[in-house]
């Protein structure tokens, strides 16, 4: 069988003679020592290899796989990978498990050590079972640091310093969140989603852990290679990023059932955790993935000429997340005015104009973002945006509420407050006396809905026609070239 030569290459530089006399003498020598100086030997050394374990694969390993093609635009020896014969997904592994293959050569060391020590405490019950577990949080944690720092690769022109830190970061949040599941599971201290928690189903805890940590990790590997197919230029369809949120969104109302049982009573209720699930990927696309308007007008050329299959390969990836959130929204909005309606219940109208309000607030924000990225520099339209929506989501609600009363903090964000007055609205008893404070905040849906509306108009249209006068100067430039 032909090895890789991606891979090979990193055995090469990666495994040296003397590396491999070393790391096992220095681990060895640390287990001894480790022994030497404990009263009890065999649980310290277990301790000990499990620490390792993470330090190597969640700190270095992590490091290694987000300097894996960082390290290549630095020596200038990523375009002549680029253009090599091997394939995107041959390109990801090589990367994934050849920069990190002496970390994980040192990591297995420190679990055989771990799984000796188990087996001679009388612990190895679960010994398959934990092995497994830890390989795959160390796995996930390099999957998300590489495909983080190739996402960071495709927003920015030349990798600075958070080229490698960043994405260091984000694997490292995620492998210490799978961790911190594993071990409420394994040492029992919470009760955490096992039996009866997923659509009412019964499970045993580990095995739904293990089964859920094992899709998230092939979910994070598909990210990396998805991402490494676009840096290699190879056309594909946007279907990755939609399949995800719709998986995100099945996945998570599971577990709504057993933490609200009156929220999946009702389809308005078993609509509201998706619409928010949509809501932060919709948010998270529009932020991290590239806005080109070269590529949106070669997607309206492909439209107004019928080229369908080009007008896929074109759609933006935060356009469908977008039109997914969108449409669980209307669908939400539909549920709650067709519900029946009780006197002290929540007033099912205004919870309708507090989902219409958001959608309104999100295609305000969606506009602010294009607008400021069309002719703009790479990356400098989405910092500018962020710190606009920051000012017209936090800072400016909290001065309108100081100021004007409850119901005017809703015209410039409709998220934190509708958000509380969709809960008021629900466990609220309007036929109570002296309820003053629900009433206050009763008028809010409908002055965020007027707010959100006039603003998303106001700036669609500006984006309208910034949009015009970019293809007005792109087709001037075209014809001064011609």
């Amino acid at each position: 069988m032909r090895l890789n030569p991606e891979f090979r290459r990193y055995l090469w530089l990666e495994l040296s003679t003397q590396r491999l006399i070393a790391l096992p003498l220095v681990l060895a020598a640390i287990f001894w020592l480790t022994w030497l100086t404990s009263e009890e030997p065999l649980r310290n050394v277990t301790s000990t290899a499990l620490i390792l374990f993470y330090l190597g694969t969640l700190l270095w390993g992590c490091r290694l796989a987000g300097a894996s093609v960082v390290g290549e635009l630095r020596d200038a020896t990523w375009d002549w990978q680029r253009m090599s014969s091997i394939r995107p997904w041959s390109m990801t592994w090589a990367k994934l498990l050849g920069s990190t293959v002496f970390a994980w050569l040192g990591a297995l060391i420190c679990l055989l050590v771990y799984a000796l020590a188990s087996i001679a405490r009388g612990h190895g019950g679960q010994l398959v079972s934990e092995l497994a577990v830890v390989v795959m949080i160390g796995l996930l944690a390099q999957s998300v640091t590489l495909a983080v720092s190739l996402l960071w690769l495709r927003r920015t022109a030349s990798p600075g310093r958070g080229a490698v830190v960043t994405p260091q970061v984000f694997g490292l949040l995620a492998g210490l969140l799978a961790l911190f599941l594993w071990g409420d599971l394994a040492f029992a201290k919470v009760e955490v989603w096992g039996a009866g928690g997923w659509y009412g189903m019964t499970f045993e805890p580990r095995l739904f852990f293990i089964v859920s940590l094992a899709i998230f990790l092939g979910w994070s590997y598909l990210a990396a290679g998805r991402l490494m197919q676009a840096e290699l230029q190879v056309r594909q369809r946007p279907w990755a990023w939609p399949a995800f949120t719709i998986f995100l969104m099945v996945y998570l109302q599971g577990f709504l059932p057993h933490l609200c049982r009156r929220c999946g009573e009702s389809l308005a209720g078993n609509l509201t955790l998706p619409f928010v699930v949509g809501l932060l990927l919709a948010y998270l696309a529009l932020f991290i993935f590239p806005k080109q308007p070269v590529q949106w007008r070669a997607l309206s050329l492909a439209l107004r000429t019928g080229a369908w299959g080009r007008a896929i390969h074109l759609l933006p990836h935060w356009a469908i997340a977008l039109a997914i959130s969108l449409t669980v929204g209307f669908a939400l909005t539909a549920a709650l005015t067709t519900r029946p309606e009780t006197a002290s219940g929540p007033d099912k109208t205004q919870s309708a104009l507090a989902i219409l309000a958001i959608v309104a607030f999100m295609l305000r924000d969606v506009a602010i973002v294009l607008l400021l990225n069309i002719g703009g520099r790479l990356g400098r339209g989405d910092m500018a945006a962020a710190i606009y929506l920051l000012l017209l989501h936090a800072i400016a609600p909290g001065i309108l509420l100081g100021t004007l009363g409850p119901p005017w903090s809703g015209l410039t964000s409709g998220f934190v407050d509708l958000g509380l007055t969709a809960v008021m609205l629900d466990i609220g008893d309007w036929a109570a006396p002296g309820n003053q404070t629900l009433a206050a905040f009763r008028d809010l849906p409908t002055v965020a809905l007027i707010g959100g509306s006039v603003q998303a108009a106001v700036l669609l249209l500006l984006l309208w026609r910034r949009w015009a006068a970019f293809q007005a100067a792109f087709a001037r430039r075209v014809a001064r070239s011609d």
